[in-house]
């Protein structure tokens, strides 16, 4: 069974995951740390894009990069998590562990339950239906201090969820925007006056920012939690963009930040002067 979404920005996404998880084992292969990979989201292992195109998912690359100790795959629908059932039945010798249900839920259950974190090391990926996950999840994430975190942020549904005039936005999708952010403060810094509409109006007009800038709030945000977010991949590459591909460590090692940042960076393409290990 194959799960039917994405386009041309689908396969991108999942080779930068590839090309990562490679690089991780690898400057991790002589070290003694339990290194595990987490997909909170994970399908069905198999995708099938609206081109056609049939893909290994992220669980089933992750499978095929030797040098993981432990995955961990979460998934809600029971007919994916049943094609992950038999997905893993060719992996005899790995170690998996899956998880049905909500995946905010779970990846903070999995955390809890580990109550020694020190020696192991990870790849959190979260690729969530529309904005699925919950800001609480990433602060679990990294204050584990343990994981690197590949966020799969949907800019368009930010856009469905914050309409371009402030008297157009509803209490549900208010609450929506601050559970991903754990925060109502977007709602101050995203919307400003317009002083042309205003001149027209009886009361100030306020609208939206441009895609920019609420992607720069994001990485912000991000950067509150996390000691290094790295600039993100913006797709589709052509286009009105739709999604942001964010990288973020939460090691607070400089060391540690430094290699996974270089290694990021090095893959997504994206010249980033702006974290200078801080």
């Amino acid at each position: 069974m194959s799960q039917h979404f994405g386009g041309p920005w689908t396969e991108l996404k999942l080779d930068v995951l590839k090309r990562y998880l490679e690089s991780y084992v690898k400057a991790l292969k002589n070290t003694p740390f339990h290194k595990v990979y987490i997909d909170s989201f994970a399908g069905a292992g198999t995708v099938e894009t609206k081109t056609g195109r049939v893909l290994a998912g992220s669980a089933r690359i992750a499978l095929d990069t030797e040098g993981f100790d432990e995955y961990v795959f979460i998934e809600r629908e029971e007919d994916y998590l049943n094609a992950l059932q038999e997905l893993c039945k060719r992996y005899p010798g790995k170690n998996v562990t899956l998880l049905s249900g909500d995946a905010n839920r779970q990846v903070k259950k999995w955390i809890n339950e580990v109550a020694q974190t020190q020696w192991m090391r990870g790849v959190a990926f979260f690729d969530p239906f529309g904005m699925e996950l919950e800001w609480d999840t990433l602060q679990a994430v990294a204050q584990t201090r343990v994981l690197d975190v590949w966020y799969w942020f949907s800019l368009s549904g930010l856009y469905r969820q914050t309409p371009r005039s402030l008297r157009k936005i509803s209490d549900d999708k208010i609450a929506s925007v601050t559970k991903v952010f754990g925060t109502d403060q977007w709602l101050t810094d995203f919307y400003s006056e317009d002083p042309q509409l205003s001149w027209f109006e009886e009361t100030a007009e306020y609208v939206r920012a441009d895609v920019q800038y609420l992607e720069d709030w994001a990485r912000r945000r991000l950067e509150t939690i996390f000691p290094a977010v790295a600039k993100p991949l913006r797709l589709p590459l052509t286009g009105p963009p739709r999604y942001s591909f964010f990288f973020a460590v939460s090691n607070p090692d400089p060391k540690a930040q430094g290699l996974a940042m270089r290694i990021a960076t090095h893959i997504l393409g994206t010249k980033d002067a702006s974290w200078r290990g801080r």
